[in-house]
């Protein structure tokens, strides 16, 4: 059914039973904050993480025929799939941290990645998930957009091995042990780019496509 021009929805809110106006809601939690009637411009919730939005990691090495190799983790995401699913590493910015801080301290606990040196920006702006639901409109405090960051870290094709002809491993010693048992995370493998462009993970997909467009600007090495 179609509503009448300049109407909304007219949904009502109640929190502990009580009813109360949408547009006064805001919810906080670890995660982000989230609003009912975001500036009174939409009859709908939106949602702002902590500066926006997280942090991605694309690990990747080249081969020597030129062919670029994507780094995924293999973790459950209960709302994406009954099964584990392969995905770029990435999370939430906890309080009083900058996107990089996020990025790599996701390095260490995902991937087992050991020092800053391999982790670099990928160019681009503040990813938005989802613009329907997601907050991602102004700057944050260092003056960059608010959004998710994406970020390349950068192995060798010697620091790789192949595992079963079609995907590689690291080598022993390349990266320390994985143990976040609330992550539940299986381990990386790495596969073609465009295995991972084709992953039902956006987020995945999006961190391929800004690490192919430094590669075809011939900024990545």
């Amino acid at each position: 059914m179609e509503l009448p021009l300049g109407k909304t929805a007219g949904w009502k809110l109640f929190v502990d039973g009580k009813e109360v106006a949408a547009q006064a809601v805001e919810l906080l939690s670890r995660f982000g904050l989230l609003r009912w009637g975001f500036n009174g411009a939409y009859d709908t919730w939106g949602f702002e993480e902590p500066g926006g939005g997280g942090s991605v990691l694309v690990p990747y090495f080249i081969d020597e025929h030129g062919m670029l190799w994507i780094g995924v983790v293999r973790q459950p995401r209960p709302f994406q799939s009954e099964t584990p699913v392969l995905n770029l590493p990435r999370g939430f910015m906890e309080p009083g941290e900058t996107h990089f801080q996020t990025g790599t301290r996701e390095g260490s606990e995902e991937v087992g990645v050991n020092g800053k040196e391999r982790v670099f920006l990928l160019d681009g702006e503040g990813g938005n998930p989802n613009s329907t639901f997601f907050i991602t409109v102004g700057k944050n405090e260092d003056g960059t957009s608010k959004g998710v960051r994406f970020y390349g870290v950068r192995f060798t094709a010697d620091e790789v091995e192949a595992s079963d002809g079609l995907t590689y491993t690291f080598r022993e010693g390349v990266v320390t042990a994985v143990t976040l048992d609330a992550e539940k995370i299986m381990g990386t493998v790495f596969v073609p780019w465009t295995d991972v462009a084709q992953l039902g993970c956006l987020m995945s997909n999006a961190g391929v496509a800004r690490l192919l467009a430094m590669k075809d600007l011939g900024e990545l090495e």
